[in-house]
């Protein structure tokens, strides 16, 4: 505790005498936010809280199947990508992310109708490391 003070009585002066940007290089050098948080100045929570959540594959997979296996499947691989099994899926996941996620470009028109909701269970799925056994 006596070093939380110190951190902010340290930017204090520096921000009183030479302004935000002296601040901030004070609050860098002597620790920034993972010191706050070491010295409990931060409430970091839970290792649950902050880990992600587990997706289940067998759950994008069936997103896949209904919003992406028409273009990328078996019968017919639009842009040369497939999405059907596990090992393609982890070789696309990046594109898929991009493309699904970030962009909302895919599906083409959102012709398949994916909804918010599967986005963003692809979203987490991907963020969580895209485990695909």
């Amino acid at each position: 505790m006596a070093q939380h003070v110190k951190i902010l009585g340290a930017l204090h002066i520096a921000l009183a005498a030479f302004g935000i940007l002296a601040a901030v290089i004070v609050f860098v050098v002597l620790g920034g936010i993972s010191g706050l948080i070491h010295m409990g100045g931060i409430d970091a929570g839970s290792d649950a809280e902050l880990a992600a959540p587990v997706i289940a594959f067998k759950d994008v997979q069936k997103v896949l199947e209904q919003r992406c296996y028409q273009c990328h499947g078996a019968a017919l691989q639009m842009k040369n990508v497939r999405l059907d099994s596990p090992e393609l899926v982890a070789q696309h996941a990046q594109n898929v992310y991009q493309q699904v996620v970030v962009t909302k470009i895919m599906p083409m028109n959102n012709s398949t109708g994916i909804t918010d909701a599967e986005r963003d269970l692809i979203g987490k799925w991907f963020n969580a490391g895209a485990k695909t056994n």
